[in-house]
């Protein structure tokens, strides 16, 4: 497979609706842990996320101060039976922050900044439905 300049991992085309438009590398995704100075992630989030043989989102945990979670391993719906989460989805964690920010709004910390993030959130959030309400086959 052919890899972009200046990237050791090569890449492809990810199983998504709109998938036209999107690369991203295939391959373990790397820890990610922050430093005393703000590093590349802010509270110490450590996250590990795992693939199954084929290539599929299969489970990982993100922790860091006051956070705890882990992924989702394997589909929710499969040939067309609905099993129960194991794990965390992102839409989920989205929904969590968005329910924070719109806290922090009624409060005497509201401002443009979370109005715009809120926005920017919201959308992510309907990306990612519509991306969920397109998908066929195994889901996770």
């Amino acid at each position: 497979m052919d890899s972009l300049p200046g990237f050791a991992q090569p890449w492809r085309q990810p199983p998504c609706a709109t998938r036209d438009a999107l690369w991203m590398p295939i391959g373990p995704a790397p820890k990610v842990q922050s430093n005393e100075r703000g590093g590349p992630v802010r509270n110490g989030i450590v996250q590990d996320h795992h693939f199954d043989e084929d290539n599929r989102p299969a489970g990982g945990y993100t922790r860091g101060v006051g956070i705890n979670f882990q992924w989702q391993n394997g589909p929710v719906v499969h040939h067309g039976e609905r099993h129960e989460p194991n794990g965390a989805v992102a839409e989920d964690i989205i929904a969590a922050v968005i329910g924070r920010i719109e806290f922090y709004q009624r409060s005497r910390n509201h401002c443009i900044e979370n109005a715009v993030a809120l926005g920017h959130l919201r959308s992510a959030r309907e990306v990612l439905e519509e991306r969920n309400r397109a998908r066929v086959g195994p889901r996770g």
